[in-house]
């Protein structure tokens, strides 16, 4: 049997080596931005708390991995936040996201919705039956989806998203969020991992404006 060349044996060898590198780093940009984190609770006086429960296609996604939980005031009862680490394929396909959440329970009644790049990548899979909302404004189709169950109360999404709100988002620009609400469950997460608290800080505001919206509108559609 002939032998393989020095040069194609070390090729495998140096796309390992590569990997093991590229896992080094995520695993110590990880533990940095958790350790960011942890300052920044303690700073704001903010406790560490169980991972909250409830389920969201982000939360549900495959391998998710939450980092330590900090309690934020956002909702009727707090929230949570937290880093959260998900991967989306499999094989040498799978690809593995971080991600920052603020995460709240709010009984507000309200159908299940998400808010989503439009051009996004590497985003958990919804339940089957979502479609998309079509809102009446250009600026928001262009760089956002607003999807729901088919079965859900169009009008009531649309009274949610009134003009007010849709300014506040298409104002947000890239720093918008994606937001998930789900049978209860509101997670309002970044598009990319956070990592200092003035972006924390972003994130907690975003998220208490848009679960006041989901409570107001959600109770006045109860009423």
């Amino acid at each position: 049997m002939t032998p393989f060349p020095v040069p194609q044996l070390l090729i495998p060898l140096a796309f390992a080596g590569f990997a093991a590198y590229r896992g080094y780093l995520r695993l110590q940009g990880r533990e940095d931005r958790e350790n960011a984190l942890e300052t920044w609770a303690a700073q704001n006086g903010y406790v560490p708390v169980p991972e909250p429960d409830g389920s969201t296609p982000t939360l549900a996604a495959d391998n998710g991995r939450a980092g330590p939980c900090f309690a934020v005031p956002v909702g009727e009862r707090g929230g949570a936040l937290f880093a959260f680490t998900y991967t989306v394929g499999s094989g040498r396909d799978q690809v593995t996201v971080d991600t920052t959440i603020v995460q709240a329970a709010l009984a507000a009644g309200f159908p299940h919705f998400r808010v989503l790049p439009r051009h996004g990548r590497n985003l958990p899979i919804g339940p089957g039956d979502e479609h998309e909302v079509e809102l009446e404004s250009i600026e928001f189709q262009r760089d956002h989806r607003l999807v729901a169950g088919r079965d859900g109360d169009r009008d009531a999404l649309l009274r949610l998203f009134d003009p007010e709100t849709i300014v506040w988002w298409i104002d947000l620009g890239s720093l918008a969020p994606i937001v998930e609400y789900q049978m209860g469950t509101l997670v309002v997460r970044s598009t990319v991992p956070l990592s200092d608290g003035d972006e924390y800080d972003m994130l907690v505001g975003q998220a208490a404006r848009i679960a006041g919206r989901v409570l107001a509108e959600g109770l006045l559609h109860r009423a």
